[in-house]
């Protein structure tokens, strides 16, 4: 059961991910638990694909959970990170 959810979870963010083109998925794929090491391997693998093949350049990347709720502005980030 648990896999059929995660197949069409990542299914319907694949046809999202059609439609908003900043939206992009990792090609690998890894079953995660909170604080478990292959939730490290989950992100820096994310982290690899930004840098080597989508060429983004970032000064800092700022990994929020579902469960987190920013409280401040965007701009109030850079202000903290560049001032």
């Amino acid at each position: 059961m648990l896999v059929q959810r995660e197949t069409y979870l990542y299914e319907q963010l694949l046809l999202l991910s059609k439609k908003i083109s900043n939206i992009h998925l990792t090609n690998k794929r890894y079953p995660t638990t909170w604080g478990s090491s292959n939730l490290l391997m989950t992100h820096l693998e994310a982290f690899k694909q930004i840098f080597d093949e989508f060429k983004w350049n970032f000064s800092f990347i700022l990994n929020l959970s579902e469960s987190d709720f920013p409280l401040k502005y965007v701009e109030i980030f850079f202000d903290i990170k560049f001032n």
